[in-house]
């Protein structure tokens, strides 16, 4: 890898860095979804109480005045509730007190206000009680540094913003290393969505579970290409694949979806070939995968409540579900808040039009094997919808959200991007022009995105259009310095494309899957 591209990749880490700060400062505490009950699960995990106590029979639950309606409708948030112990100083107060409610967040600047806060000192409530405590360790321990709400919410945000960014870079990295780099670059883009962005920099799970979807995506693929960095991508995929098994519920069905998709690029008899060749690797990171599947299994099983199923309701509900999938879609790429911020329109259009460009292209040059899997990954990011909506959703009341089918759909376009990569017949100048041209307005849409929410918050998603000259709600520091913060970042991700796609060599291979 050059001098330049290694100066590439650093500027485009760094501007990702860059991004997700703006949106863990920039939104009001509390602002994503289920925001307030993952912080509080958080701290409780951070001084070890990993499961809470169940609420007792007649003991009301207190949860932001908001967000009670909703799970009034829900049938399992009693049982999914438990009682938790947290600093009294950490209680969340008004976290939250913008959801389903698209108007400017003026109710952050209320602190205890009646019907806002989220228990009674240090005793509060989280409807996501039973869920995986794993991933919310670090974040938890880290929190309790603070002492105040916001900025236990900053330094929770932050932290896991800093992990989400250590697994996508390591998936990125292998990807950079076994094709020629201006496609990849594309698809990675591609794939890191507004909505990818946005979750990264909250505390919740799904942070860590999408980021770690893209880390194992990336070992698997360079594993199958037949990359150098050998050792990175058996560490990469024991580590994020262990972090994505124990995220939550769907971890370890991840896992298993990212691995069928690495051996239909490779075939079975190649990939036996490696493990005979690779034992040294191959064992231990089979041993931590699997017990750390059976870590998230156990713990789904033994601790998470189920509801009861039926086969003619599950088949009512799968029909129901296709419904659902351009909804789903349009979440994959950004709808903020509690899902209640859309992006721009036209925001939707490119950025679907990008992805389905590349997997077209995709189909159309890759081998056999790539195309079949390619296809199949792309059906079953679709059959998921109604799958996991006859399943898991509506039994419980809801409907499926984007981000869930993110650690497997940010693959997709990363996927597309190496086949092309590995395969597209492309002139040098065209390849280099067509990067460019992605990758800016790839960075435009982050901004844009980015912009929206903000004007959500200050003014109401209809509200003045430089809403930064006079908002009724600022973040600290004020709009000024993070929008200048977020622009500076979207311009380095055009910058680090610049000095990336200037490099026409590929990265290092021995083409083993091809």
């Amino acid at each position: 890898m050059t001098r330049r591209v290694r100066l590439g990749l650093l500027v485009l880490t760094l501007s990702f860095a860059g991004l997700g700060t703006c949106w863990a400062v920039a939104n009001p505490i509390g602002s994503a979804p289920d925001e307030p009950a993952h912080y509080i699960k958080a701290l409780a995990v951070g001084q070890g109480e990993w499961l809470g106590t169940p609420v007792t029979a007649g003991e009301q639950a207190v949860f932001g005045r908001a967000v009670q309606a909703a799970l009034n409708q829900l049938p399992l948030a009693t049982r999914l509730t438990r009682r938790v112990t947290i600093p009294a100083e950490l209680e969340p107060d008004n976290a939250g007190c913008t959801a389903f409610n698209p108007a400017p967040a003026t109710c952050a600047y209320l602190p205890g206000a009646p019907g806002a806060q989220w228990g009674h000192g240090p005793t509060a409530y989280t409807y996501l009680g039973t869920y995986q405590p794993f991933v919310y360790v670090l974040p938890g321990i880290a929190m309790h540094a603070a002492t105040t709400p916001l900025r236990a919410f900053l330094i929770g945000r932050l932290t896991f913003g800093a992990i989400a960014l250590v697994l996508i870079a390591a998936g990125g990295f292998l990807c950079f290393e076994i094709a020629p780099r201006r496609s990849v670059l594309v698809g990675l883009l591609a794939g890191l969505t507004p909505m990818v962005v946005f979750t990264s920099a909250t505390v919740s799970a799904s942070s860590t579970e999408i980021a770690a979807g893209v880390a194992v995506f990336g070992a698997v693929l360079h594993l199958a290409y037949g990359g150098t960095r050998k050792r990175l991508a058996w560490m990469t995929l024991a580590l994020g694949g262990a972090t994505l098994a124990v995220s939550r519920t769907l971890g370890p069905l991840w896992v298993v979806i990212i691995l069928l998709a690495g051996v239909g690029v490779m075939g079975w008899r190649p990939v036996w070939h490696m493990v005979r060749q690779n034992k040294r690797w191959c064992v231990p990171t089979a041993t931590v995968l699997t017990l750390a599947c059976a870590a998230g299994l156990a713990w789904q099983i033994a601790i998470q409540p189920r509801p009861a199923l039926s086969l003619h309701a599950l088949g009512l509900a799968f029909l129901h579900g296709f419904d659902g999938i351009s909804t789903v879609l349009q979440q994959e790429i950004g709808v903020f808040g509690w899902l209640d911020t859309n992006q721009v329109g036209p925001s939707y259009v490119i950025w679907g039009a990008i992805v389905w460009s590349l997997v077209t292209l995709a189909l159309f040059t890759g081998s056999r094997r790539e195309r079949w899997t390619l296809g199949l990954l792309v059906a079953a990011n679709l059959l998921l919808t109604p799958i996991l909506y006859a399943v898991i959703a509506a039994p419980a009341g809801g409907g499926v959200q984007g981000r869930w089918l993110l650690p497997v759909a940010a693959g997709v376009p990363l996927l597309a991007g190496v086949v092309i990569a590995r395969n597209a017949r492309i002139t040098d100048r065209a390849t280099q022009l067509l990067t460019l041209g992605v990758v800016a307005t790839i960075a435009v849409v982050q901004f844009l995105a980015f912009y929206q929410d903000g004007r959500r918050y200050a003014v109401g998603p209809t509200g003045a259009l430089l809403y930064f000259r006079n908002s009724l709600w600022s973040p600290p520091g004020g709009w000024v310095l993070w929008l200048g913060l977020a622009l500076v970042s979207c311009v380095g991700i055009v910058a680090a494309a610049a000095l990336i796609a200037g490099d026409g060599r590929p990265g290092l291979t021995d083409g083993v899957a091809a």
